[in-house]
């Protein structure tokens, strides 16, 4: 008896899958009768959204976003953060007449905003706070590096020779828009004058050690052998023995440092701004909304397709109440 009553149980089990496998396929079935009922409809809808896009594309202008790595020299951060909120200023104002002056197209804006921060870096820290022991402890015990936010590192912005740019750009935009953010800034008075007088300074500098460097060789070359040294105005002097030559050779040390490097910033010299990252691609935002030739046909032909399917779920629903 109860071998018959799992007989029937496992009969009951198939013959209620095979109706689910029934009732799916019909509404594959009926499904796909409705699409071929309602194909003009949905080649419409494709068309008319297709249409509507290129339209859409046309008429609205895209964003792109260019990020680019500048580093000041000089001790120019404070004129160029300066110069760049007054340029953002002037682009939401869309003041043409000082954009195109600046060498920015005139007819229309190539730059929708423009934003600048430091990138941190302990090195520069270091350099700043070298001869101030007091002050580069009290920043380094309330210096989370493991948090470092663009709030924090704001107040050491001078300190950092690179920072970044982030430009949000329109979409007639090109790199030429970004030689031109660096031409702005090099072309600002005060950061034009510091570039001419820093890099003669730092070429003046790199020739006053060397000189520096060639007496001291001659001083340790006399030391060494005993002998004279004549003064500047040809007397002859005898060189005391007695001086410390450590000190001496501690001075030349630092003088060969110093050089070294004065030579590498002086390869950075030829501007006060320099973009470290000159070919920087200007990236398109692509968003979801972006490709509204796509966007549009298949939205217009899924709202079709789904408010049938609640009709149909509705009407299912609406006989099933009258049957009870």
């Amino acid at each position: 008896m109860k071998s018959n009553t799992d007989e029937v149980d496992l009969d009951s089990l198939f013959k209620g899958l095979k109706r689910v496998r029934n009732s799916i396929l019909l509404s594959f079935y009926n499904a796909i009768q409705f699409l071929i009922r309602s194909w003009y409809i949905i080649l419409i809808l494709f068309i008319v959204g297709v249409i509507l896009g290129y339209i859409s594309m046309k008429f609205s202008e895209s964003k792109q976003e260019a990020t680019v790595v500048i580093r000041t020299n000089f001790n120019s951060e404070e004129y160029t953060y300066n110069a760049i909120d007054i340029l953002a200023k002037k682009v939401k104002a869309k003041d043409t007449v000082f954009i195109e002056k600046n060498g920015f197209r005139g007819d229309t804006l190539e730059i929708k905003d423009i934003e600048i921060t430091p990138i941190f870096s302990f090195k520069d820290l270091a350099e700043e706070f070298q001869d101030d022991e007091r002050n580069i402890d009290a920043l380094l015990r309330n210096l989370n590096f493991q948090d470092i936010t663009e709030e924090k590192v704001e107040p050491f912005r001078s300190s950092f020779k690179y920072h970044t740019l982030f430009l949000t750009l329109s979409s007639v935009a090109n790199d030429a828009t970004i030689d031109n953010v660096i031409n702005y800034l090099n072309n600002q008075e005060i950061i034009k004058n510091l570039g001419e007088v820093g890099k003669k300074n730092i070429e003046d500098q790199i020739k006053v050690n060397a000189n520096t460097l060639k007496q001291i060789d001659s001083v340790i070359s006399t030391y060494s052998t005993s002998q004279s040294l004549p003064s500047p105005n040809s007397q002859i002097f005898v060189v005391d023995k007695n001086f410390n030559i450590s000190n001496i050779l501690e001075m030349k040390e630092n003088l060969q440092k110093a050089n070294k490097n004065l030579k590498e910033d002086l390869v950075f010299a030829d501007r006060t701004i320099i973009s470290i990252d000159s070919n920087a691609a200007v990236i398109e935002s692509k968003g979801i909304l972006s490709n509204k030739l796509l966007l549009y046909p298949f939205l217009f032909v899924f709202l079709f397709l789904f408010f049938a399917f609640c009709r149909h779920v509705y009407r299912y629903i609406k006989r099933i109440a009258a049957e009870q």
